[in-house]
């Protein structure tokens, strides 16, 4: 390889390092007791599921840790209470719209 060629190659991975950690830190992690805070944007919370709701194909779980948020699940799920939750969604009106539920019960 030529010199040309190194710095093209240095120049494309460092502007695609850069964009990727963009990326990563525009997900917010914040314990559950400061979710009030928050401005509308893509959030990630861990909890332990106090009880759930389904009705029709939207499953509205209440997730527990130091306080209580109401999650929206747009699919129906089945989980027990107890159950340890990381939900990435949408904080939106002091409710979260999930996009993404792992479950370690």
């Amino acid at each position: 390889m030529d010199d040309s060629s190194v710095m093209k190659l240095a120049l494309i991975m460092g502007l695609a390092g850069i964009f990727l950690l963009l990326v990563i830190a525009s997900v917010v992690e914040l314990p559950i007791s400061e979710y009030e805070s928050l401005r509308p944007g893509e959030v990630r919370i861990r909890g332990y599921l106090e009880s759930s709701y389904t009705s029709g194909h939207t499953t509205f779980l209440r997730i527990a840790e130091q306080r209580h948020i109401t999650v929206i699940a747009f699919q129906n799920l089945s989980l027990a209470n107890g159950s340890y939750l990381e939900v990435t969604g949408t904080y939106k009106n002091e409710e979260i719209i999930a996009e993404k539920i792992i479950s370690s019960s």
